[in-house]
């Protein structure tokens, strides 16, 4: 499944409507017609107000992107957001009143510990856990070789991707070796430094490669598995579009219960 995990989309598209909903409560509040107090904020509205609005689509993307650096930007934003709430609530607490203050209050404090799971914040930190982010691989049979200081051992490669591949070799290399990596595509010698991640066990010695490239072989890859899709080859795995992933979603929250929190497995080297 190439969609991020459903939860964390569906949080970033509340937070994406922020500000439709603070200026509607605003203009509800003062009994006063939507468009008309929105043309009233734009106009006359200090920058701090749309600054503070701002942090809503800010919070979103931090949200969607599931970087590194996504965890405390979101993190300041929730608690810039519970402080201005406080604002609020001191100088207007007869419009924001003392529930509605710890309401929201008790939100962003569900929020920051919903974020706080191991399994939400791995997807933060750890990339390998971004399975969304991973390419296509094609299967394909091309022989190559893997050099190991001086010694050279014949190998054949099972699928391949722009930043990896899946390979059988003649003898056993241990996880963390980095080889340097040979092999002949589309009448294309590249080589290229390879680092073994995963190995798996079978009838021959089985490994997942994770390239470290140059700017140039990054290059020359991206060209040949472009070319590999143009000639039809198919990848091993056709994502769904995202309307079924989204389906299946729901499906299983209903029957199971399971689906708050997102199941973030490392995603398959072979």
């Amino acid at each position: 499944m190439k969609t991020r995990p459903w939860p964390i989309v569906l949080l970033a598209f509340i937070y994406l409507l922020g500000p439709i909903y603070n200026t509607w409560s605003g203009a509800q509040v003062l009994d006063t017609p939507y468009f008309r107090y929105l043309s009233f904020l734009m106009t006359h509205a200090p920058w701090k107000t749309l600054a503070e609005l701002s942090l809503y689509p800010l919070a979103a993307f931090a949200i969607y992107s599931v970087k590194g650096w996504s965890y405390p930007v979101y993190l300041l934003i929730l608690g810039l957001d519970s402080f201005q709430k406080f604002q609020d609530w001191r100088h207007f607490s007869r419009l924001f009143t003392l529930p509605m203050f710890l309401g929201t209050i008790a939100l962003n404090a569900l929020l920051v510990g919903y974020f706080l799971i191991p399994a939400v914040r791995a997807a933060y930190f750890n990339k390998r856990l971004r399975w969304w982010e991973s390419k296509p691989r094609y299967p394909v049979q091309l022989s190559g070789s893997l050099k190991l200081g001086e010694t050279v051992t014949p190998c054949t490669v099972q699928n391949i991707s722009e930043g990896g591949s899946f390979i059988t070799a003649e003898r056993s290399f241990i996880l963390g070796a980095l080889v340097d990596f040979e092999l002949i595509i589309l009448e294309q010698r590249l080589h290229i430094t390879a680092k073994v991640v995963h190995s798996q066990p079978g009838t021959a010695w089985c490994y997942g490669l994770q390239f470290h490239h140059t700017a140039e072989t990054e290059r020359k890859m991206k060209r040949a598995v472009k070319a590999l899709k143009l000639l039809g080859l198919r990848p091993r795995t056709v994502n769904p579009p995202w309307w079924d992933s989204l389906r299946g979603w729901v499906i299983t929250l209903v029957k199971t219960g399971k689906g708050f929190v997102p199941d973030v497995p490392k995603p398959p080297t072979s």
